[in-house]
């Protein structure tokens, strides 16, 4: 579990810079509004499912001949729910909006990724400054 705060340190990012590749400079500001409001949503459902579970199960539940605690049921149904956005991002379109533009037209274009081996990327990603900053501020709150 203390792995949780690095994976949504590093996951929420992505999520936003998702957000901006895949929307119009006309409508960007909307779909950022949009999706901090389904994250705000996600984090008080979250909480209802969690509250739930627990008064539900609070001795825990027995599963296949195996007794399970409320708090790995927590665990288990919300790896449940999170499976959905693996299957969901398989139908995902790479493509790239184009900005230069105007949204009426709808422009975009497939995306052409980079040819970069996985060695010259991680070497790119680890000699900026800005990773070490993340990284340090994460390991600073990992299990707090």
């Amino acid at each position: 579990m203390t792995v949780a705060p690095m994976g949504a340190a590093f996951g929420v990012p992505v999520l936003a810079l998702a957000v901006r590749r895949y929307t119009h400079r006309e409508n960007r500001a909307f779909a950022f509004s949009f999706f901090y409001s389904m994250l705000c949503l996600g984090c008080l459902l979250g909480s209802v499912l969690i509250n739930i579970v627990r008064d539900m199960m609070m001795d825990g539940a027995v599963i296949l001949g195996v007794k399970i605690s409320w708090m790995r049921m927590v665990l288990g149904l919300c790896t449940l729910c999170t499976f959905y956005t693996v299957i969901a991002a398989l139908f995902v379109r790479d493509i790239q909006i184009l900005s230069d533009l105007p949204l009426k037209d709808r422009e975009y274009c497939k995306f052409k990724p980079g040819s970069f081996t996985v060695r010259e990327t991680m070497k790119e990603i680890v000699g900026q400054a800005k990773f070490w900053r993340l990284a340090a501020v994460t390991g600073i709150f990992i299990g707090v």
